[in-house]
C-alpha cells in the first residue's frame, strides 16, 4: 500500500480498476466511489456485512454481496500485507467461554445433554471453559435459527442455555443490547455488542500513545488513524505558530482564514508545506500531499481556481443553480 501511495497511485482507482478489469484511466467516478468504503473500512477489520452497511450510511452507495466480496478480494490481492496486519491473536469464542463460564459441566447441568461432558477430549476438563460453546453462543446471538456445520438446528435447550448465561452478564452490555438479551432477540448488532465484551487489548501508535482496553477494530484503526491524528495535530500546531487563524478542522480538511485581497496562492503553498511537515514528522517513509482551494466560505467540493497565467489563486464558488421556469396554465 505504501508503495502504491509513493508511486502517486490513487488507491480508490487502483482497487476499482482491479475489480472491473480496466485500466486506471478508464475507471469512472462511480466505480471509484465504490472502492472508498473498502479502502477506509477494511484496514479497521470490517467484515463484509458491516462494510455493506458502512457504504450505505456513509457514502450512500448500495453494494451487493457479490460486489463487496469482489472488492475485498481485490483489496487483499493488491495489498497482501494486510492479511498479516488484520490477523489477531485473540480468541473470541474462548474468551467468551471464560467470561460466561461456558463449560461442559454447566452445559450438562442446564440442558441434561451429555454430548460435551461425555466427549473423550473433555475428560478431566468438565469445568474448563469450552471454545466450541463460545462459538455456538456467538452464532446464537446473530440469528434466531442457528445451525451446526452439518446443518442441524440448535436445540431449544442449547439456546436457552446460551441466553441464560449471557443474561447473567447483561449489565456489561450497552442499553440497547441489554434490552435485546432481555427479549431474546438475536441480530448482527447484538452479536457485535457481545463480541465487544472480549478481544480487548492495548495498542500503541508509533508516536508512543497508548490506547488501552481497545476492541479488535479500535486496535487496528488506532495504528493508522491515531497516527494520522497525531500528524494532523502537529500540522495545526505549526500553522498556529506561523500566526495563521485556524477556523475549523473537518475530518481531513483544515480551514484557515486569510485576507481575501492577499496573495492566496502564497498562503496556500505555505499552509500546504506546514501541514506536510507536521505529518511527515510521524510518517517518515510514505508520501504526504495536500491539496488546497480558496473560497469565501467552506464548500466540500471546492477546487483550486487560477487566473489565466496560473499564478494567482482565485476564490472558488459553486456554479449558480438554474432557475426553474414557472409553468402557467391558460
Amino acid at each position: 500500500m505504501a508503495a502504491a501511495v509513493n508511486a502517486g497511485k490513487d488507491l480508490h482507482t487502483l482497487v476499482a480498476a482491479r475489480v472491473m478489469g480496466k485500466k486506471r484511466s478508464e475507471v469512472t467516478d462511480d466505480e471509484r466511489a465504490k472502492a472508498k468504503p473498502i479502502n477506509f473500512g477494511k484496514p479497521g477489520g470490517m467484515g463484509d456485512a458491516t462494510m455493506r452497511q458502512y457504504a450505505k450510511t456513509s457514502y450512500g452507495i448500495l453494494l451487493t454481496d457479490a460486489e463487496v466480496a469482489a472488492l475485498s478480494a481485490a483489496w487483499f490481492e493488491l495489498f497482501p500485507e494486510m492479511q498479516e496486519f488484520l490477523a489477531d491473536a485473540s480468541d473470541a469464542p474462548k474468551e467468551l467461554a471464560e467470561l460466561l463460564k461456558l463449560t461442559p459441566a454447566s452445559h450438562y447441568s442446564h440442558t441434561d445433554d451429555r454430548r460435551f461432558i461425555d466427549h473423550p477430549e473433555n475428560e478431566c476438563r468438565e469445568l474448563k471453559p469450552h471454545p466450541i460453546l463460545g462459538a455456538m453462543l456467538i452464532k446464537s446471538m446473530k440469528t434466531a435459527n442457528p445451525r451446526t456445520e452439518a446443518g442441524r438446528l440448535y436445540s431449544d435447550d442449547d439456546l436457552d442455555y446460551f441466553w441464560s448465561r449471557l443474561a447473567a452478564k447483561k449489565e456489561l452490555l450497552p442499553k440497547t443490547a441489554k434490552a435485546a438479551v432481555q427479549r431474546r432477540e438475536p441480530s448482527p448488532r447484538l452479536q457485535r455488542a457481545v463480541l465487544s465484551l472480549v478481544g480487548r487489548a492495548g495498542v500503541f501508535t508509533l508516536t508512543g500513545r497508548l490506547r488501552a482496553d481497545a476492541t479488535y477494530s479500535a486496535r487496528h484503526n488506532t495504528v493508522f488513524q491515531g497516527l494520522a491524528a497525531d500528524g494532523a495535530k502537529l500540522g495545526l500546531w505549526l500553522l498556529w505558530r506561523a500566526d495563521y487563524r485556524i477556523v475549523n478542522f473537518i475530518h481531513d480538511e483544515v480551514m484557515v482564514e486569510v485576507p481575501v485581497n492577499s496573495n492566496l496562492k502564497q498562503h496556500a503553498e505555505r499552509i500546504k508545506k506546514l501541514m506536510i511537515n507536521g505529518m511527515q514528522a510521524v510518517v517518515l517513509d510514505v508520501k504526504v500531499d495536500v491539496s488546497y482551494a480558496a473560497a469565501e466560505r467552506w464548500y466540500k467540493g471546492a477546487k483550486a481556481v487560477f487566473d489565466k497565467s496560473k499564478t494567482k489563486l482565485l476564490p472558488w464558488s459553486p456554479a449558480p443553480k438554474p432557475r426553474s421556469r414557472k409553468q402557467t396554465v391558460t
